[in-house]
């Protein structure tokens, strides 16, 4: 059984953790690409956050709308910070692109 102090001290560490963040291994910036049809690609851009730790990460997406609630046909891009989101930029010449389709109906976030 644990005395009083070692359990202090085991509290102690617990706060202290909530308050570490935990960094990823590189800083990524999150993209939604809603098309209206007459706008260029570039404008069809919008720049939702860039974060570099699991904390932040988290922030965005419980802080942004869920995918049920964004135009139908809008994709969302998760990009390294430093690599545009295009198929031209250098660092993406031979990469690809992961894609699930969603219908309206999806369950995706419900």
């Amino acid at each position: 059984m644990a005395t009083a102090t070692e359990e202090h001290v085991v509290q102690e560490r617990m706060k202290e953790s909530e308050h570490e963040l935990h960094p990823l291994q590189d800083t990524w910036t999150y993209y939604l690409f809603i098309y209206k049809g007459n706008d260029k690609w570039d404008e069809s851009i919008i720049k939702v956050a860039t974060f570099g730790t699991i904390e932040h990460f988290w922030s965005v997406m419980y802080n942004t709308a869920p995918p049920s609630r964004t135009p139908n046909g809008t994709d969302i891009f998760m990009f390294r910070s430093d690599i545009e989101p295009k198929w031209e930029h250098p660092r993406n010449e031979n990469g690809g692109r992961w894609l699930v389709p969603l219908t309206p109906d999806s369950p995706i976030d419900r």
